[in-house]
C-alpha cells in the first residue's frame, strides 16, 4: 500500500447524537455540509459546541471492529 493509499476514520457526532465513523477524504470534500458514514448514512454532524455523542453506530463499528470504541476519541 502506498502512503497516498491510506486513510483515517474519525468518529463524527451526528445532531441526533449517534457517532459515525467517516473518511478523512470525505470530511476533506464534504457536499454541503452533509458527510457520508463507512455504514452508507448521510448526516449532518452536530455542531462543534454540542457535547460528544453516547451511542456508536453498530453498522460502523461492524466495518471497522478493530478501531478502538469512537467515546472519546473525537477530533
Amino acid at each position: 500500500m502506498q502512503p497516498t493509499d491510506r486513510f483515517a476514520l474519525i468518529a463524527v457526532t451526528s445532531q441526533g447524537g449517534v457517532v459515525h465513523l467517516v473518511s478523512d477524504a470525505v470530511i476533506a470534500t464534504c457536499d454541503a455540509g452533509r458527510y457520508v458514514a463507512a455504514c452508507g448514512a448521510t448526516f449532518i454532524p452536530a455542531a462543534m459546541t454540542e457535547p460528544d455523542g453516547t451511542d456508536d453506530c453498530p453498522l460502523c463499528r461492524a466495518r471497522q471492529p478493530q478501531l478502538p470504541q469512537a467515546r472519546g476519541q473525537r477530533r
